[in-house]
């Protein structure tokens, strides 16, 4: 990824056991000065306003809020097709959902998105369409009508 984008640096914000193992796997190819682990972050939307490209490789992801914030931080999106992302990403129209478990497949999307400006832009702007859907009030008004049908 790093010859063909040489000015990409990756931020890992988020913790979990393997840390240590990552740190050191990240050391081991060369471009350690490129990757920082930057840990739990209860804010972390400083980082997303500052990503040109969010990459969401879960293996399972129930339909978090990382991806309408992504969005709304205008973020070109790469994330795995797997759970509630493709519904997160509009079916695939505000971001690319790649096969989850395929880390040739993800390098390959995220070092096409970063060498080719024109698909990034276009990605960062398509991510943020349709967030009216992911507001609080939408959802309030939704759940308001699910119990007045019940009522009725």
């Amino acid at each position: 990824m790093c010859a063909l984008t040489p000015r990409a640096f990756l931020y890992l914000v988020g913790d979990g056991p393997y840390r240590d193992t990552y740190k050191h796997l990240a050391f081991e190819t060369g471009f350690g000065d490129r990757i920082h682990f930057c840990g739990f972050q209860a804010d972390p939307r400083p980082y997303l306003l500052g990503a040109d490209l969010f990459v969401l490789p879960s293996h399972a992801e129930p339909g978090g809020l990382v991806l309408p914030e992504a969005r709304e931080a205008g973020c070109a999106i790469i994330a795995t097709s797997v759970g509630g992302n493709s519904e997160m990403l509009d079916g695939g129209r505000a971001g690319l959902l790649v096969s989850p478990r395929r880390p040739d497949v993800l390098a390959e999307a995220m070092a096409r998105v970063l060498k080719d400006r024109k698909l990034l832009s276009d990605m960062r702007t398509q991510s943020q369409l349709n967030l009216d859907r992911f507001t609080v009030e939408r959802a309030a008004k939704d759940c308001e009508s699910v119990y007045s049908c019940l009522l009725d």
